[in-house]
């Protein structure tokens, strides 16, 4: 036999904490997936295919994560406009 269970809000508290708890998994996720497209813009730039296209300068400060780089500041403003 199998069980079922369906877990419903019965006072407000509880649907308040259900709505938080929603919005951070939601938020957390979109983040990780911009995370996820933002190393692969990196990886794919720094790839060894666009050598010749790609100067070292717009591959360490555009492309690069972390520090100071552009593809850096794109994330971290995406990632505080995410509702």
């Amino acid at each position: 036999m199998k069980t079922i269970t369906i877990k419903i809000p019965t006072s407000y508290k509880e649907w308040k904490n259900w709505i938080a708890e929603r919005v951070k998994t939601r938020n957390r996720h979109n983040a990780d997936v911009l995370w996820e497209f933002a190393q692969a813009i990196s990886e794919e730039a720094c790839s060894p295919y666009w050598s010749k296209d790609i100067s070292d300068f717009a591959r360490r400060d555009v492309f690069r994560l972390g520090g100071k780089s552009k593809l850096t500041r794109l994330y971290f403003e995406a990632k505080n406009k995410l509702k």
